[in-house]
């Protein structure tokens, strides 16, 4: 345990949870400190995502030598302690989803990844310095499945992509411990907004994760349930709060289609413009939310289109900027209906 400012549970020999700044609300988040069994060959000192905010890093990077850290993907509220990290321990591994490593080591490949590379869609690039973003050194891309043996401690990477493509957590079987990462049953529910996250991934990230908290319940065998923005939970709380987290995607697609059967059609940028997500600002938006407003919308219309909702209507037509400037986030002059 930690001379830490904050709060932090041993969850089990060796599994520390660690609570961030402001109890882990964006911009920060909680993360992990899994150390191998003392005096085991290969043991490792591994911090799983580093956006707890720089008092909360300082100290877990001070308690001992970092190995590894995990980044379970490449948001700025996981991997802003990185770069610190780095500066104390420069011979530490820095490791990341599969496919996401390009986020971690390129500024363009991070705006790419995120949508923030868009002048209409909040332009990211004045305020590197003010979200705290360095490039990170990947030295390993995690697969799905893999076991990472960190020397008489065992995770499973678990791959739970929709909320970014890679998003991954980790099962500890031994433990009975799941870490969801951002599937993290917030009251606000999933957020998806980035060029590559999917609402048809999400819930499917979903069932899978329901599938592995399942089959780890038993009669005198508790689960805990750990994620990046929220206090460990026991089983009885998990399902109380991922009913409401999950019905959250069937609430957005019923604003949209009311939106659209009433004044459809209309372009995705118009039906964005309508703010069905977050709710029409009182005040000048916070930078950042136009971009996750208008690609969650995008992301929910192509999860309609899937599921024989909504469809695309042609001629395309243009609504506000050129449709030309969005092409790159599949076209806002797009006219869509519902069916």
């Amino acid at each position: 345990m930690y001379q830490l400012p904050v709060y932090q549970l041993e969850i089990a020999p060796g599994v520390t949870w660690v609570e961030g700044e402001r109890r882990g609300r964006f911009p920060f988040g909680d993360c992990l400190v899994l150390e191998g069994r003392r005096g085991h060959p290969g043991a490792l000192r591994v911090v799983v995502d580093t956006g707890t905010g720089k008092g909360v890093i300082e100290a877990v990077a001070g308690a001992g030598p970092v190995d590894v850290v995990i980044n379970t993907h490449y948001h700025i509220d996981h991997v802003s302690g990185n770069g610190l990290v780095r500066a104390r321990r420069p011979e530490a591994c820095f490791w990341c989803p599969q496919g996401e490593g390009e986020a971690f080591s390129s500024w363009e490949g991070f705006l790419k990844f995120t949508g923030f590379n868009h002048p209409s869609l909040d332009d990211a690039r004045p305020f590197r310095e003010e979200i705290g973003w360095t490039p990170t050194p990947v030295s390993r891309e995690l697969a799905d499945g893999e076991v990472l043996d960190l020397g008489g401690l065992e995770a499973t990477v678990l791959r739970l992509p929709g909320h970014t493509p890679g998003h991954s957590g980790l099962w500890f079987q031994a433990e009975r411990i799941v870490f969801c990462a951002d599937i993290d049953l917030s009251s606000f529910g999933p957020w998806y907004g980035d060029v590559h996250a999917s609402v048809d991934d999400y819930l499917g990230s979903l069932d899978r994760l329901d599938s592995v908290i399942a089959e780890a319940v038993g009669p005198g065998h508790p689960v805990t349930i750990l994620t990046s923005h929220r206090r460990p939970l026991d089983y009885e709380s998990y399902i109380e709060r991922r009913a409401r987290f999950r019905a959250h995607f069937a609430e957005r697609d019923e604003r949209i289609l009311r939106i659209l059967k009433a004044e459809g059609p209309l372009t995705l940028l118009g039906l964005a413009r309508r703010w069905p997500i977050y709710g029409v600002p009182k005040a000048r938006p916070l930078p950042g939310l136009w971009k996750s407003e208008y690609l969650m919308v995008r992301n929910h219309l192509a999860h309609l289109s899937r599921i024989g909702k909504v469809e695309a209507v042609e001629p395309a037509c243009e609504e506000g900027p050129p449709a030309s400037e969005l092409s790159d986030l599949t076209g806002g002059g797009q006219l869509w209906r519902a069916l």
